[in-house]
């Protein structure tokens, strides 16, 4: 993925850290496309960051907040889902390779110096908290398998199957307690 290009430049990060508050909403936009993913976001989302570097490497520590309009994964309706996620993390500096300890870091050198690549962390994080199963409500009714009906406003004629009927072998099996 081509992240939104957000290179901080360690040389410009003082011994004291620095703050940041990310607003450019073409950082999240970009990713969404590029992965087609069914995501709206319905109120900006807003990064906080504290960047402290060491010896080592960077410590990356912030919040990302808002709130996303999904599908739910039962009955397609769009769901609004607020996102709040707080992420510690620390980037280490890249080294030579010792073995098949190879550590994965967000600093790169370009031209002599080092960046730490922040749109890489920040879209990571935020993979990260968007849920996995939306769901519009928990008792969420779903589709009708046979005519599409949202079960949740509407009840369908369809009659309920036995289900699979090369699966029929299996409802006869009773397992022995022990």
């Amino acid at each position: 993925m081509q992240q939104h290009p957000f290179h901080l430049p360690l040389l410009e990060i003082p011994a004291s850290g620095a703050q940041l508050t990310i607003t450019d909403q073409t950082l999240w936009t970009e990713g969404i496309a590029e992965f087609h993913l069914a995501i709206e976001i319905q109120t900006p989302l807003r990064a906080t960051v504290s960047i402290q570097k060491t010896q080592e490497g960077c410590l990356v520590e912030g919040t990302i907040e808002g709130a996303l309009c999904i599908p739910c994964n039962r009955c397609l309706d769009p769901c609004v889902f607020p996102l709040s996620t707080h992420f510690r993390d620390f980037e280490p500096l890249p080294g030579e390779d010792e073995g098949d300890l190879v550590e994965e870091t967000r600093i790169a050198e370009e031209n002599g110096n080092l960046f730490l690549d922040l749109s890489g962390l920040l879209w990571e994080e935020f993979v990260l908290a968007t849920p996995i199963n939306p769901l519009c409500t928990p008792d969420c009714k779903g589709l009708c398998p046979q005519c599409g009906a949202n079960r949740n406003r509407e009840t369908c004629q369809c009659h309920e199957g036995a289900g699979d009927p090369r699966l029929a072998v299996f409802r006869s099996l009773s397992i022995p307690s022990k």
